[in-house]
């Protein structure tokens, strides 16, 4: 996945170790010549990203428990929790209709 702010790239790479486990690799990139871009800038910029990551984290392991137990077959999308990507896939749908 590709993240594209102004003057900042992020790179979130997700490979498959096992089947319920995953090694998730982030790399992030600042241009040098945007005054904004100080090393502090740089250096809280990614410690707010690790947050949302962790965050993010979370949300996925308890998803994975989730599936994993006896209690819940897979079904759509998670409307609390996941109302984007089911706007996308509305989208994506109505276009792919037209």
């Amino acid at each position: 996945m590709v993240n594209l702010y102004d003057g900042i790239m992020g790179i979130m790479i997700v490979e498959p170790v096992s089947v319920d486990t995953g090694k998730v690799t982030f790399d992030y990139f600042f241009d040098n010549r945007n005054a904004k871009n100080s090393e502090e800038f740089k250096n809280n910029s990614v410690i707010v990203a690790n947050k949302v990551q962790a965050e993010d984290t979370y949300v996925c392991e308890s998803v994975q428990r989730g599936l994993a137990s006896n209690g819940y077959d897979t079904g759509r999308l998670s409307v609390e929790k996941e109302a984007g990507e089911h706007l996308f896939h509305q989208l994506l749908h109505q276009d792919l209709s037209a």
